[in-house]
């Protein structure tokens, strides 16, 4: 874990009346019942931006009063690809007993971009958004099942949102960015895509391309 750390200060725009120093990067607070939940990656990148790090995404549970119930770490593989994983937003299940989470991991080449706004960083193979449920009934959380929600070549996919309905099944909003390059601007779209609460595939809605000027 990086020495290095963010401080944990709002819940959605609402200060937090503590402060916790976090082991990496916070992308989501969100309070559900008497905890408060925080998601992101467990690494920072470091200040000359070089992305060759081996991020895991970071997942945590405090009372309101700031005290730790549990922390842990998940990735989605385990080779020695240069990837980071991070958790983008959470979501709890009508029963409490089940916690899910979306994100992104990212895949690095050994190449690094020439020019550009990304001058000097390791180029992406690939990104993809990923959802993932955790029985949190219990004293630590326990991953149920972690599935890739777009594999798309030469694109990114940005798991941005998650919703979970009464039954369970699971919601998530994907950023998709298309031709993706270093020299020049790319284009976007977004999908939906929902899975029931065994992780099966229900179905998936793209919106058009989007070209950027």
């Amino acid at each position: 874990i990086n020495d290095k750390s963010t401080e944990s200060t709002e819940i959605e725009g609402t200060p937090l009346p503590w402060t916790k120093k976090m082991p990496g990067q916070i992308n989501v607070i969100k309070q559900f019942g008497n905890y408060v939940y925080i998601g992101g990656t467990n690494t920072f990148y470091p200040d000359d931006r070089d992305w060759s790090w081996y991020a895991d995404a970071y997942l945590a549970k405090y009372d309101l009063n700031g005290n730790l119930v549990w922390e842990t770490t998940f990735k989605h593989l385990t080779d020695n690809a240069k990837y980071t994983d991070w958790v983008s937003d959470i979501a709890i299940s009508p029963s409490g007993d089940n916690l899910y989470v979306t994100g992104t991991v990212d895949y690095l080449s050994d190449e690094k971009a020439e020019s550009g706004d990304y001058a000097g960083v390791y180029k992406f193979l690939k990104g993809n958004s990923f959802v993932a449920k955790f029985d949190i009934s219990g004293d630590r959380p326990r991953q149920k099942w972690l599935n890739i929600v777009s594999d798309i070549p030469n694109n990114l996919s940005f798991g941005e949102k998650i919703a979970v309905d009464a039954s369970e099944n699971a919601y998530v909003l994907s950023k998709i960015e298309f031709d993706v390059g270093y020299l020049s601007n790319p284009n976007w779209t977004c999908s939906v895509t929902s899975y029931d609460k065994n992780g099966n595939s229900r179905w998936v809605y793209r919106w058009n391309l989007v070209e950027t000027m």
